[in-house]
């Protein structure tokens, strides 16, 4: 296997430390821990002009449609400079579950809003007692009218405050199901949490009888755990 950089990938990782350099200096980032969005709008619009937002994107919807060793040089250089983490809850969490389980109807509708930065996204795994597995899920997702009422509760789910939908984990008929929320959406509520680290910002996702029509479905019902 071969590890060293391609031409290309330096030529990104350079570009994305020149980026950071100019754009984000220590006072900016201070200025975004103490604001309320974290991620300045103006920065992130000049993140998505670069097209990085959509590094894991297939070309087919509006992406690079590049790979993880991509990412991590982005995300490198990101952390150097000490950006706040919504890129990484939209590019490497959120948009990811989508890219990998989801129906082209769901791709259709999501990926390239997401890639030109026009939605955040993020991914809720864990609930009350702290612990990854498909059997620590308790949320329930129960069959209603063709599609699925959503009710529980999902804790420390990155950068939520900022999202515009979240790939969360429920429990369905048939097993751990993954389904595409709109934060906006009737029943859902967010807690933020305060952390030690002000660049870095999750919430808890408090789902009461939302409704997700059966489209919403990343993968099929009972793959949720192993998309994720």
């Amino acid at each position: 296997m071969n590890l060293e950089w391609t031409e290309e990938q330096k030529i990104l990782r350079e570009s994305v430390a020149r980026f950071c350099r100019a754009e984000v200096p220590v006072e900016a980032i201070r200025a975004m821990a103490d604001g309320a969005e974290g991620l300045s709008d103006p920065l992130w619009r000049k993140i998505a002009d670069q097209a990085w937002l959509g590094v894991l994107v297939p070309e087919e919807h509006g992406g690079l449609g590049l790979g993880v060793r991509d990412l991590a040089i982005i995300r490198e250089e990101m952390g150097r400079a000490l950006i706040p983490g919504v890129y990484f809850s939209t590019v490497a969490l959120g948009t990811p579950a989508i890219v990998l389980g989801g129906s082209e109807a769901l791709k259709s509708r999501w990926l390239e809003m997401l890639a030109a930065g026009e939605k955040k996204a993020t991914l809720a795994l864990l609930e009350e007692d702290g612990q990854l597995g498909a059997a620590h899920v308790q949320t329930r997702a129960t069959r209603r009218n063709g599609g699925f009422v959503l009710k529980g509760r999902k804790f420390f789910v990155p950068d939520l405050d900022t999202a515009d939908v979240v790939v969360t984990l429920a429990r369905a008929k048939d097993g751990v199901t993954l389904f595409v929320v709109d934060t906006k959406a009737k029943g859902v509520s967010i807690e933020k949490n305060r952390l030690a680290d002000a660049t870095s910002r999750s919430g808890q996702l408090i789902l009461r009888d939302v409704e997700a029509g059966a489209d919403s479905v990343v993968g099929e019902e009972g793959e949720g755990w192993e998309i994720v």
